[in-house]
């Protein structure tokens, strides 16, 4: 039999509760589902912190409160962290949840793309310093790959070891 591992992301960065009434933003919520999703089959969840709000937020306390929520409805899923930047550019507040959490995984985008509404800014700067923590911390990244430079990016990051091999990629 072949191994799969399923990485599911519940919340996102973009949709709001007025897309879909039934989107998890709140800690509980996104732990309930959390749950779900293991029972499902999944074996990471990919974690976006909202404010009280529903707003997308880097703040490391809400991320440590959703996490831990997490932990305790499904102690057996790896709970991958978000250094995404939709919710600010500043690389050391994207990387506060990793160093406050030490997750066993986070996101690493390792470069810049145009969404539909706006530049999806990672210089190559930024990207160090949210790797560099990650190295820190002993926390494997999930190379997002949007665009095949991307991946370039990331080989670059290892060659200069900011990353340890193999690699894991999400495209």
């Amino acid at each position: 039999m072949e191994k799969l591992i399923i990485t599911a992301a519940v919340t996102g960065s973009v949709p709001t509760k007025q897309d879909n009434p039934h989107l998890p933003e709140q800690p509980e919520e996104i732990a309930e589902n959390a749950a779900k999703v293991r029972e499902a089959g999944a074996s990471i969840i990919h974690i976006h912190a909202r404010d009280h709000d529903g707003n997308p937020t880097l703040d490391p306390e809400i991320f440590a409160e959703t996490y831990y929520k997490i932990q305790a409805k499904a102690p057996d899923l790896i709970i991958q962290v978000s250094t995404g930047g939709r919710a600010g550019k500043d690389p050391n507040l994207r990387a506060a949840a990793v160093r406050l959490l030490k997750p066993e995984t986070a996101s690493l985008t390792t470069g810049s793309v145009h969404f539909p509404n706006q530049i999806y800014e990672n210089s190559p700067e930024t990207v160090e310093v949210i790797a560099r923590a990650q190295m820190e911390v002993n926390c494997k990244p999930e190379m997002e790959i949007f665009d095949t430079g991307m991946i370039g990016a990331a080989l670059r990051l290892a060659e200069k070891g900011l990353a340890t091999p193999p690699l894991h990629f999400n495209f």
